[in-house]
């Protein structure tokens, strides 16, 4: 016989019931989170003191360093800034993209991630360097086609992003000129202008910010609020393993090259040191006004960069171009949804995964492309982050420079998978011709190159044929 409830019974169980799912619904992660980039210019993912240290950088290091999933073997794909921006905002190969060099006129803005996921209904927000040449080759009146699927978008109108003295340019405000003054410095300015944005977002719709800070590029200017800070005083020379090692069996132009200072880097150091505080500025000052609207915990943060840096590598200085200059920093932070621990995946990705990704989170796919593809190149590295796989259906990433940049000849690359039934490889052909073979697991500073090995021949005519086959397809 059913129990019948008093009416007084029957509201205290009602709120109950209201009270119990709303905290439920605030626990569970939201169906479209607000996704927050924090995009920087030529970073060597591999000396993480400058995002590491709680006193330094507290914000930078609670969220991607003493937490985030982790990405350890991403890289870009062409290690330049353009190519790699192109690649980042349509997750398509450079082949494909087009923008093989640092120019800005081969891209095509017509698909991307902002129009994307304007589309599925985000307020989408760009700030700061947006492509190479751009005063050469984009007149003012063309960049509003660059500015399709933003809702905002405030870039550095020059030829490179620059520290100081420097023009923006938005649809709204047309050209802004900014000078020396302290306040001029353009990480601040992104930051302010972000935080602007942020402050004005619609309450009712989920965000798509994505933040270009200029640091760490040459020529490398902190703020003048942190010159010589007294943080980075002491900070010592990163001095890897391949920093001071032979350079047998390398390309001639990194033979040639005298061996680097280590006193001289330390110095460069502490100057990328001071430029990581206005970094740790504007990622708390854009953390706390996600707070401030309530959606912090519904925000899914990325800690990336356009390329990497060959930071003394093999004599190398400051350089990219390079297929040692190709792993980058990689860190999707969302404690709401994957914990506030440290979670390390070593598989090799590609900057041609992060649009798919986060398509992926926000529930939009890339694509069709205004050329014919129905999907971008680069898969969704959702699968790994939600722990539901160990490895992606391929074998390999790509790695290429189709022209010489500066001294070093063009050159394609590959380095397998962890589904790759040989392991983990990374191979590189030059356009001279010479090659170079490294065992990725063994020699992950890639000082004994193998390719000329007679006991490796059957492992270098393999990888040469997976070369083959995903820069031209299969042949018969």
């Amino acid at each position: 016989m059913p129990v019948r409830l008093t009416s007084a019974l029957t509201v205290a169980v009602a709120v109950l019931l209201v009270l119990t799912m709303s905290v439920s619904a605030q626990d569970e992660p939201a169906l479209q989170p607000d996704i927050v980039v924090i995009y920087l210019d030529d970073v060597d993912p591999h000396d993480a003191r400058l995002w590491k240290n709680p006193k330094r950088t507290p914000t930078l290091s609670s969220m991607f360093a003493k937490a985030g999933v982790q990405f350890t073997g991403a890289i870009s794909e062409t290690p330049l800034c353009s190519p790699g921006r192109a690649a980042t905002l349509t997750g398509r190969h450079t082949v494909n993209h087009k923008v093989e060099d640092n120019v800005a006129a081969p891209f095509d803005p017509r698909v991307t991630i902002a129009t994307e996921l304007d589309r599925s209904g985000y307020q989408t927000v760009f700030v700061g360097k947006y492509l190479n040449q751009l005063r050469d080759e984009i007149k003012p009146f063309q960049l509003k086609r660059h500015a399709r699927g933003w809702d905002e978008f405030d870039i550095i109108y020059e030829n490179n992003g620059k520290f100081y003295n420097y023009t923006m340019w938005s649809p709204d405000e047309g050209r802004e000129q900014y000078g020396t003054g302290k306040a001029d410095h353009s990480t601040l300015v992104t930051k302010r202008k972000l935080v602007e944005h942020l402050k004005d977002a619609p309450a009712d719709q989920p965000l798509f910010a994505f933040a270009s800070i200029y640091d760490l590029h040459q020529p490398n200017l902190p703020a003048q609020k942190y010159e010589n800070a007294k943080a980075c005083r002491k900070i010592k020379a990163w001095t890897p393993p391949s920093f001071d090692a032979s350079v047998k069996g390398k390309p001639r132009f990194v033979r040639q090259r005298s061996k680097p200072s280590a006193p001289w880097w330390a110095g460069k150091m502490q100057t990328y040191c001071e430029e990581m505080l206005a970094v740790e500025e504007l990622t708390r000052a854009v953390v706390r006004q996600q707070k401030r609207r309530g959606r912090h915990n519904d925000t899914v943060y990325i800690f990336t960069a356009d390329n990497g840096v060959a930071w003394g590598i093999h004599r190398l200085p400051q350089r990219k171009g390079v297929p040692y200059a190709t792993p980058i920093p990689l860190v999707f932070s969302w404690p709401a949804r994957w914990g506030e621990d440290v979670v390390r995946i070593d598989e090799s990705v590609s900057n041609i995964d992060i649009a798919p990704t986060i398509c992926a989170l926000a529930g939009c796919e890339m694509g069709p492309f205004k050329d014919g593809p129905e999907a971008a190149d680069g898969l969704s590295l959702l699968p790994l982050l939600e722990g539901e796989v160990e490895s992606l259906e391929r074998t390999v990433v790509r790695e290429e420079r189709s022209g010489p940049y500066a001294d070093a000849p063009p050159f394609e690359a590959i380095r397998t998978t962890s589904t790759h039934p040989l392991g983990r490889w990374h191979y590189i052909e030059w356009g001279t011709g010479k090659r170079e073979l490294y065992d990725s697991v063994k020699d992950p500073w890639e000082l004994t190159n193998l390719a000329g090995d007679k006991s490796y021949q059957e492992v270098r005519d393999q990888l040469a044929a997976d070369l083959e086959t995903e820069f031209r397809g299969t042949t018969e």
